[in-house]
């Protein structure tokens, strides 16, 4: 365990495409949420959840709501950057359940000199909820919020980044896959 890194699940989000909380879903016995309390527990002292779901209360940590409302991940970032005892978040989306401890520790061994380490796809793709962000970036991120900017990557442009740049075999398996459908739940 990293003493002072702040894990972080977003579970904010809006759950169009599975019509229901997906944090809350079953995919293979456990719910999404039991999968990213279990990915990031190894790595940090504190665990936050960034949901204005009260329901997320029973798991046991605290939860985190929007500073900004609509505001999309980087909203959940940035409230959860605010609040945090720790210089260095690590950031996991609730419906990836395929990532890994080792993953996200290789990445938090790599913070160093930058307001956050994003992986990124040989193709530019980038995946910023899957990431490392530190407290240095909490009033870049305010300002693009205020401005209107929810976007990540235009978010990841006001800051400073270390890109990862993911190996072919890190890129082709199934770290990033995301649950957004109930079909998905299936696979």
């Amino acid at each position: 365990m990293n003493s002072l890194v702040t894990g972080l699940i977003l579970a904010g989000g809006r759950s169009r495409r599975m019509g229901t909380d997906k944090g809350l879903v079953s995919y293979h016995g456990r719910k999404l949420i039991e999968w990213a309390i279990d990915i990031l527990s190894p790595l940090s002292n504190e665990l936050l959840i960034s949901t204005s779901n009260k329901v997320y209360e029973q798991f046991g940590f605290r939860t985190v709501a929007d500073k900004f409302t609509f505001a999309g991940p980087g909203g959940g970032i940035h409230a959860a950057l605010e609040v945090t005892a720790n210089n260095t978040m690590v950031v996991l989306s609730v419906d990836t359940p395929n990532m890994t401890t080792a993953f996200l520790s290789h990445l938090i061994s790599l913070n160093v000199n930058a307001d956050a380490v994003v992986p990124r796809h040989a193709g530019g793709f980038i995946e910023p909820l899957c990431a490392v962000y530190n407290t240095s970036a909490i009033d870049s991120i305010g300002m693009s919020l205020s401005s209107g900017i929810f976007k990540m990557s235009e978010i990841l442009d006001r800051i400073s980044v270390k890109y990862y740049e993911l190996s072919a075999s890190e890129s082709t398996s199934n770290l990033f896959y995301n649950i957004n459908s109930r079909y998905d739940l299936e696979q």
